[in-house]
Parts: C-alpha cells; sequence; structure tokens
C-alpha cells in the first residue's frame, strides 16, 4: 500500500509540474488605444495598440491585464496609450482589451462604451 502512495504522489507532482507552467506563463498581448472623436458626438477613433503583460487570474481562469488581476486599474493602460499616440488620443485616450476566451475590458469614462472593432 505505501509504494502505490508513493507513486500516486509521484505522478500527480509530475502532472502538476508540467501543467503549472502552461496556466502561469501569460503571454504579452496587444491593448487597443482609441482617442477622441473628431466631431461631437461621433465614434471614437482607433490610433493603435500598445503591448501589456498578462497575467494568470485564477478566479477568471484565464489571463488578464497585470493590473486588472486585483483592481480594474486603468490609470498604466491609459498613460501609456496618451504618450505613445499623443497625436492622436490628444491626452484623452480609451483603452479596451480581449482575450482569447473573449473577455473584455474597456478604460472609459462610458460604462456602456466598447470599440466598434476589436483590432
Amino acid at each position: 500500500m505505501r509504494k502505490h502512495i508513493c507513486v500516486l504522489s509521484m505522478m500527480l507532482m509530475l502532472s502538476l509540474g508540467f501543467f503549472a507552467p502552461v496556466i502561469a506563463d501569460c503571454p504579452d498581448e496587444p491593448m487597443s488605444c482609441w482617442g477622441p472623436p473628431l466631431d461631437q458626438g461621433g465614434a471614437r477613433i482607433y490610433c493603435g495598440n500598445i503591448t501589456i503583460g498578462t497575467c494568470y487570474d485564477a478566479s477568471r481562469a484565464s489571463c488578464v491585464p497585470c493590473d486588472f488581476k486585483n483592481s480594474n486599474n486603468c490609470a498604466n493602460y491609459v498613460s501609456n496609450c496618451n504618450s505613445r499616440f499623443p497625436n492622436c488620443c490628444k491626452g484623452n485616450c480609451w483603452t479596451a482589451y480581449k482575450n482569447w476566451f473573449g473577455l473584455k475590458w474597456t478604460c472609459s469614462h462610458d460604462d456602456t462604451w466598447m470599440p466598434p472593432f476589436w483590432p
């Protein structure tokens, strides 16, 4: 009996050892930056993408932007967009991110806003 327990525990450790890096290793991904509309009431303008780090979030069972893992902190992403695309953002960029599971996050002053497309 003792031999079986040792073998089973070793199998469990090996299986988790090979599985854990797959879960924990999230790729860098694009986040889109959206500048203000050209005219009053118009749609926001796509400025480009920034590359962000993603981290595994066990509660969502997927990779999410690292600043979103524990809170929805958008300041870093918005700042990066504004500095990367100053002529397009004019200091007023909103950001959008969609992961490969289809979960979506936006950083905007309008809770109902979604980009017209996901670049």
